[in-house]
């Protein structure tokens, strides 16, 4: 599994520029075949490419792996349908979330679901964070309420906490 999300995390860092490994890791050359047949799938949704994502998206070990798997299914290939569960399980948070840096792409997913179709408890969820913060850092409750401003059209000054 660690293999599988070193190769994600290079394949990430060539198509959006975002590095995601620490500073002192390198990525074999030998994986080139698998990095060129995956980024040819990134930018359109291919079920050859899912499952790797998919491994990816369940990285427990590397938040920044498992952020990019889930913006890469829901995004950029439209899948959020077939992640709901772990769009929800990810904007309720997860212990090895440290940083918020999953549940704060979880949120913004589910903002942008929201723009386009019901998902009472998902939008509960969101309410919810943004009203109680249910503990949550001052970051992942602005997120909550820019994601439900999303999701009801709201296209006026920018959100603030101080409501």
């Amino acid at each position: 599994m660690k293999e599988v999300c070193e190769v994600f995390a290079s394949l990430i860092q060539r198509i959006v520029g975002i590095d995601t490994r620490p500073d002192n890791a390198t990525v074999d050359d030998s994986r080139d075949p698998i990095l060129r047949r995956i980024a040819a799938l990134a930018g359109e949704y291919d079920a050859t490419a899912e499952p790797f994502v998919v491994q990816c998206l369940h990285a427990g070990h590397d938040v920044a792996i498992a952020a990019a798997a889930l913006d890469l299914l829901c995004r950029r290939w439209s899948r959020t349908a077939e992640y709901l569960d772990a769009v929800h399980l990810f904007v309720r948070g997860v212990a090895w979330d440290e940083g918020d840096r999953l549940r704060l792409a979880a949120i913004a997913i589910a903002g942008a679901w929201l723009q386009e179709r019901e998902d009472l408890p998902l939008l509960y969820e969101l309410i919810d964070i943004a009203e109680r913060g249910d503990g949550a850092s001052d970051a992942v409750r602005d997120g909550a309420v820019r994601a439900l401003a999303r999701a009801t059209g709201y296209r006026g000054k920018p959100i603030s906490l101080d409501l």
